[in-house]
């Protein structure tokens, strides 16, 4: 019981960085190149690799705390601090206004000629300095870190965490593996349907954990 409680609270989180664009689109541009599957397979390693060497610190940290008021008092306060981080974001997205026709960043081009060892490098990168992502992954792991779980419960809901994070870079890899070239069109359709509502994902996520996080903050504090 205990178990599925924590979960129950953890996972909804961790789908919050899984809603984020980028790194599923970089997935499916690596696919559609010259060494799709590996290359993706690769940058999907590395941006789980990220997680779980964050994960280990965060849960150490967590793990560590005496449950005292005065832990309960320093999370409240990063809450609030994060909840007012992710509001002001969502309000400069929704202040700025893209060009549709502005090309491309270059290093998105570039992905067409990128190596395997590069690919790994990019999605470790990618993943460890994703503020946003880590901000909703510290979340999900502070959830499991009071929940009073056994270690190997810990463990388990822990991966499950990353495993609901990097759902939207599996399934494209997986996709592909399973139905090689005849994915393309998928692929593509998925790419213009991402690149076409990336914005309003974007500034959904920020205002709606924006809020809960600024809520936990003060409900904390107060």
């Amino acid at each position: 019981v205990l178990m599925g409680s924590v979960l129950a609270q953890a996972l909804p989180i961790s789908i919050g960085a899984a809603l984020s664009v980028m790194p599923v689109l970089v997935v499916i541009l690596l696919l559609t190149g010259g060494r799709g599957a590996v290359n993706a397979l690769l940058f999907t390693v590395g941006y789980t690799a990220a997680l779980i060497g964050w994960g280990a610190v965060i849960l150490a940290i967590g793990g560590g705390g005496s449950g005292g008021t005065e832990d309960s008092s320093v999370a409240s306060a990063i809450n609030l601090v994060l909840g007012l981080l992710f509001l002001v974001m969502a309000v400069k997205k929704l202040s700025d206004h893209p060009d549709p026709d502005d090309p491309p960043p270059k290093w998105m081009e570039g992905l067409s000629s990128i190596t395997a060892g590069k690919s790994f490098g990019f999605g470790f990168v990618f993943s460890a300095l994703n503020i946003k992502n880590l901000a909703i992954y510290a979340s999900a792991l502070g959830v499991i870190a009071l929940g009073g779980l056994t270690t190997a419960q810990t463990v388990i809901a822990w991966l499950l965490v990353i495993v609901v994070i990097c759902s939207g870079l599996i399934i494209p890899v997986v996709a592909y593996s399973v139905m090689g070239d005849r994915a393309d069109a998928l692929l593509n359709s998925m790419r213009e349907w991402l690149e076409r509502n990336q914005r309003a994902i974007t500034i959904g996520v920020l205002l709606v954990f924006g809020t809960v996080f600024l809520a936990k903050g003060l409900v904390g504090l107060l």
